[in-house]
């Protein structure tokens, strides 16, 4: 539910602490956190700490849904892809 920050009174300091939480969800994501996964997914989708891209936010919709656990966010993160 986060604003596009790169309209806000100070998009740079906000811009900066999405690239953080950015490079950490990919960390988190690249130990085999689902949770990390859909985190990137957002962050794809809605181009926060990185450029919109929704083919990366269908990749890792589709790697959160390998994991089964927890039930039925891998399946909600590609419904929102599709």
């Amino acid at each position: 539910e986060a604003p596009p920050y790169r309209h806000s009174a100070t998009p740079e300091e906000t811009g900066k602490r999405w690239e953080a939480k950015f490079a950490r969800y990919q960390l988190n994501a690249g130990l085999g956190d689902p949770w990390a996964m859909a985190a990137l997914h957002f962050c794809f989708a809605k181009g926060l700490g990185t450029e919109k891209s929704p083919d990366r936010a269908y990749h890792w919709a589709r790697q959160a849904d390998r994991f089964k656990a927890p039930a039925g966010l891998g399946r909600f993160l590609l419904a929102r892809s599709y």
